[in-house]
């Protein structure tokens, strides 16, 4: 999995890869510490309605809003077990 942060003009930038759910929100609440943001909270949704068709033909992207408003952190997800270990993790 990889983690990206999207600024506010649209732009993305690869924060870190990581195993897990928990080691994607670590790195979110670290980056948000460095930037001395406090989000008072954090919704996650599903990027469009694409979901694996093929593994290699698109990627399910989660989306974290952590309440800028402007600014985003994306899960992006590689691999059907990746998948269905995020969805373990979030209940889905």
């Amino acid at each position: 999995m990889k983690l990206y942060f999207q600024n506010s003009k649209g732009e993305e930038r690869l924060l870190s890869k990581v195993d897990s759910y928990n080691s994607a929100m670590g790195k979110v609440n670290e980056f948000l510490d460095e930037h001395n943001y406090k989000s008072y909270y954090c919704r996650i949704f599903q990027e469009g309605d694409n979901a694996f068709k093929k593994a290699d033909e698109t990627k399910v992207r989660y989306v974290f809003d952590v309440g800028s408003h402007t600014e985003f952190f994306i899960l992006e997800i590689e691999t059907i077990e990746e998948l269905k270990e995020i969805n373990k993790e979030l209940h889905i």
